[in-house]
């Protein structure tokens, strides 16, 4: 994992850069030609949405110090505001292409640095155990995520929330499992000592809070409740509960 200071770019911190940075705007790119070629709002927003936080939840605990994840950060944004020097307007291509239909460009652009300083939040808390750190990120990435992608186009089974807003069964049933798949693979890529039972039973019992906050939060403020809130119940289950 990172640790809490800046010091001398290692080779593996360049080279993580240089692939961050290209993944992430690579993801932005096809958001964009997604939403350009007329696909439904949610499907670019979501692929946005899993494949940045997924990029994030793997690369940042390899970093060696800050300075690494700093630079990646600095690099990309001057390369997503600084195209429009070039008539080339990456973030109002990606900020349209991440908008929901109900909301605005701002709230967008709002809605994604909240939920990066969430997982700051995570991140500074569990620097200590990755596994934690890595699990609820993938929770708000694949588990929120599969709510909608699985949600939208099959979901048969509709029940009513927050302002008369619906949610499926099959969706919030998805949010559970690929919730569960995160837990499993946080722990695969960075294991520590822990029965097997152990973190099964944590891996359910974290799946089922993030399902029922997925269907409790209200439009965008799941992936700043979801971090949060994964990593915390599992911090409890694991070294303090079970």
């Amino acid at each position: 994992m990172a640790e809490l200071l800046f010091s001398s770019l290692t080779y593996l911190d360049i080279t993580l850069i240089i692939v961050v940075d290209a993944l992430a705007f690579a993801s932005i790119a096809i958001s964009c030609v997604l939403a350009g070629r007329g696909h439904e709002k949610w499907i670019p927003r979501k692929f946005t949405h899993i494949a940045i936080s997924s990029i994030i939840a793997v690369a940042l605990p390899i970093y060696s110090s800050l300075t690494g994840p700093t630079l990646t950060i600095v690099i990309f944004l001057v390369g997503l505001f600084g195209s429009s020097l070039f008539k080339v307007h990456v973030s109002d291509l990606a900020l349209s292409a991440g908008t929901r239909d109900e909301g605005s460009k701002m709230q967008t652009f709002l809605a994604a640095f909240l939920a990066l300083i969430a997982f700051a939040a995570v991140f500074l808390f569990f620097m200590s155990v990755p596994f934690i750190f890595v699990s609820s990120i993938l929770a708000v990435s694949w588990g929120d995520g599969a709510g909608e992608v699985v949600g939208r186009p099959l979901g048969r089974h509709k029940f009513h929330v927050w302002r008369g807003k619906t949610k499926s069964a099959e969706g919030s049933f998805a949010v559970m499992v690929m919730t569960f798949a995160g837990v499993i693979v946080a722990f695969l890529l960075f294991p520590f000592s822990i029965d097997l039972e152990k973190l099964l039973s944590a891996a359910v019992l974290v799946s089922v809070a993030v399902s029922g906050a997925e269907v409790l939060c209200v439009s965008w403020t799941d992936n700043v409740v979801i971090p949060l809130l994964s990593s915390f119940v599992m911090w409890f289950l694991v070294f303090q509960l079970l």
